[in-house]
């Protein structure tokens, strides 16, 4: 499942950070919003289990061109909230390093690939159980 936007980058985790958080607030809404549309243009379906995220962007012009962990953080928020992730742990999800390349035009793909059923997701054997913790005076 793809979902490709033309004429937009996620924004990035520096620019989230530098801004006043009514201002970063109102960037990630605007990154959901976009990918919301999109998504549901490109008829995706909402998560059911653990996916693969692949994000791919292509930048046109000249510039130097963002790091690929900066762009993550709004676009793996956006579609956790838009219901395409569970969550954005690595419970729920599996992702690449985005591939961040020059092009004729500026887009971004986001390539989701369903990996695990919910059922299979959240049986005992798949969530990591937190060790017990051994009481005083217990053998180690």
């Amino acid at each position: 499942m793809q979902i490709v936007i033309p004429n937009w980058t996620p924004t990035s985790i520096n620019t989230l950070l530098g801004s006043h958080w009514a201002k970063a607030r109102k960037l990630k809404q605007a990154d959901q919003q976009v990918i919301a549309v999109h998504a549901y243009n490109a008829k995706i379906t909402k998560a059911t289990g653990k996916r693969k995220v692949n994000i791919e962007v292509t930048k046109s012009g000249r510039g130097r061109l963002p790091d690929a962990d900066n762009l993550l953080k709004s676009c793996m928020d956006a579609l956790k909230n838009c219901g395409y992730l569970i969550d954005d742990s690595n419970q729920w999800v599996e992702w690449e390093q985005p591939i961040i390349q020059r092009g004729n035009e500026n887009k971004t793909v986001i390539t989701l690939i369903d990996i695990l059923p919910a059922k299979w997701a959240t049986s005992p054997e798949f969530i990591t159980a937190k060790p017990k913790s051994k009481g005083k005076g217990s053998p180690e």
